[in-house]
């Protein structure tokens, strides 16, 4: 799965955060390290550090695939 389709998957979790806003403008130190297939089942993890940055992982059968930090436009929605 391309690192643009899990950037994609990311949002789509932060949109289901209350308050959250899920324009993303930006990401650092975001690495794609692990093959993620359609179909495989993935522990995605975010943590917002402050209303505009979030910190994220992707693990497959315990091991990690993916991470960063994303950067939101505007900050929270609240």
């Amino acid at each position: 799965m391309p690192a643009v389709s899990q950037i994609e998957m990311l949002r789509a979790v932060m949109q289901l955060q209350p308050d959250w806003n899920s324009v993303i403008a930006g990401g650092a130190g975001l690495k794609f390290t692990g093959l993620v297939q359609p179909g495989d089942t993935l522990a995605i993890r975010i943590h917002r550090t402050r209303s505009s940055e979030i910190r994220f992982s992707i693990e497959k059968d315990a091991t990690m695939v993916s991470k960063g930090t994303l950067s939101l436009a505007g900050g929270s929605n609240a």
